[in-house]
Order: structure tokens, then C-alpha cells, then sequence
């Protein structure tokens, strides 16, 4: 790495050398830096004596909060030809929090649902900073949402911008867009000036909302003779109740039951000899 978490460990490897032959390699560590690496040394000099270890685990106390170390490593295979690389690593004075999105990676919603994601984020260990440093820095938390990839959305303005700074983002319903791929982004960091960021990402594909079932008004009863007017109301959950009337196509089916014992009728226009699949909102018979 070449940022290091105040209260991060770090891993260095050589692990990936190549040119062995299939034998095995030799590493050697080393440290250079203008500030203290007292510990470092120590941990290197805790490495196996015949150098075949390809890593140098370093504990989040091993680098001065601040500090710029060079971490050396030099390889060596079995014909004695060798190969050195460097990784200059910087130990923050500030914590990266660690943030997680509660919830599968893949949603999968609709147009007319609504959506809530919750981000949970901490800080890796508070123990690790002495109380000066949490007095400097603090430990309150910001979270910042954001979209990555999907067709554009407003944050500015709605429930997208009340909450997009908040631990948990709303979206309403009819937001998205059927039949598109978004990914949200969630983005925390400490408050003071100081700081790492920290993100987790979430995909959400949009399908298809099933229109809803129509409700029918009208009498459940009618004396005989009389006129029956029935109407019925439809909604499509992908469009907004104020939107403009959609060109809606109905189809209207009747049956005849007589008597209580007459389970399984008869289509009307058999029975009364006549045609009730019309295409309209209203039926009158």
C-alpha cells in the first residue's frame, strides 16, 4: 500500500516475482525513513533466516503516525540474479472509516417501489489513537451518496438531496427508469480536515411493474328490469397518479348463475344474447 490507515496494519509481498525457475527465491527486507523504524526492523528481522518469506506484515503501531517509509525488497533466484522494487508508504494521522452497505450487492426492484439504502460506518479501532489524536481529529462521521453509473438523477432538489447526506438514502417511487442498471455510491469520511475516504457501491436493476389488478364499482345487486352500470378503475404503478391519462384497453366478461346451485354458469351473451366484451372503462347493461 502507499497509504496506510492510522489504525490500519499493512502487508507487503513480493509474492507475485516471477524468473524462479520453479525453485524457490530468496527475499530481503529493508526500511529507509527519516522517522522512527525501530519496529519495522524488528519485524524484519523476525523473518525466516534463510529469506523465504515473500512478506513483511506490519502492525498498525509499527509506523509513526505522519511517517514516510520506503519499504525495499530485493529478490533472488537460484542462478544469484536479483531484482529490487520499492513502495514508499505514508502512515496517516487519521483513521479511514470502514463503511459497509446493509444488504445484497444486486438489487432488484421496480419502477413504482421505493427504495432505501442504509450505510453502516465506524471507525477500525478507536483504541488505536492516543486521546490527543481523537481529540484532534474526532470521530464524527460524514456520508456523502452519490450515483456512479445509471441514467442521471437530481440530488439536488427532493428526497434525493434531503437525504444523500445521511446515513440512509430514499428513492422514491417512479424514480427509476424500467429496464436500467444504477449504482449508488456511498462515500464516508471523518469531519475535521483530516481524513481518508472510505466507499461502498450498490447495484440496483430496474424491472417491470405489473399493472394493478382493476377495481370495479357499481351495486352488488340490481332489481330486475333495471338498468346495471359498472365502472372500472385502473392504475399502473410506473406512472405517477397525476400523470395524463393513459390510452387504457378493457375487455369485459359476464356470467350467469342460476339459482344457488348454479356453480358454473353460462357466458351472458348466451344468456341474454348479448355482446358484452366491449372495449371501454363503463358498462352498461
Amino acid at each position: 500500500p502507499t497509504t496506510i490507515g492510522a489504525c490500519d496494519p499493512a502487508l507487503f509481498t513480493a509474492s507475485s516475482s516471477t524468473g524462479a525457475g520453479g525453485r524457490p527465491m530468496r527475499y530481503e527486507f529493508r526500511v529507509t525513513s527519516e522517522y522512527d523504524a525501530g519496529k519495522i526492523l524488528e519485524r524484519i528481522r523476525s523473518l525466516p533466516a534463510n529469506m523465504s518469506s515473500s512478506e513483511l506484515e506490519l502492525r498498525a503501531d509499527d509506523l509513526e503516525p505522519g511517517g514516510v517509509y520506503s519499504i525495499v525488497v530485493e529478490v533472488t533466484n537460484f542462478l544469484g540474479a536479483t531484482s529490487t522494487a520499492t513502495v514508499t508508504a505514508i502512515k496517516s494521522t487519521a483513521p479511514a472509516p470502514i463503511v459497509a452497505i446493509e444488504g445484497p450487492r444486486i438489487a432488484r426492484t421496480t419502477p413504482g417501489a421505493s427504495l432505501e439504502f442504509t450505510a453502516l460506518a465506524r471507525l477500525p479501532s478507536g483504541s488505536c489513537l492516543c486521546q490527543s489524536a481523537a481529540s484532534k481529529i474526532g470521530t464524527r462521521i460524514t456520508y456523502a451518496w452519490t450515483l456512479v453509473e445509471g441514467p442521471s438523477l437530481d440530488f439536488g432538489a427532493g428526497t434525493l438531496a434531503r437525504t444523500s447526506e445521511t446515513p440512509r438514502l430514499y428513492v422514491e417511487p417512479r424514480t427509476l427508469q424500467f429496464g436500467s442498471t444504477y449504482v449508488f455510491r456511498v462515500e464516508a469520511k471523518l469531519a475535521s480536515s483530516q481524513f481518508h475516504r472510505a466507499s461502498d457501491t450498490v447495484t440496483v436493476t430496474v424491472g417491470y411493474d405489473s399493472i394493478d389488478d382493476p377495481v370495479v364499482h357499481g351495486p352488488s345487486s340490481s332489481p330486475s328490469g333495471a338498468a346495471l352500470e359498472l365502472f372500472a378503475l385502473n392504475r399502473d404503478p410506473m406512472l405517477a397518479d397525476s400523470a395524463s391519462e393513459y390510452p387504457w384497453s378493457h375487455r369485459w366478461e359476464c356470467w350467469v348463475f342460476r339459482g344457488h346451485d348454479d356453480t358454473r354458469g353460462e357466458a351472458c351473451p348466451v344468456a341474454i344474447e348479448s355482446h358484452l366484451f366491449v372495449d371501454a372503462d363503463r358498462l352498461v347493461v
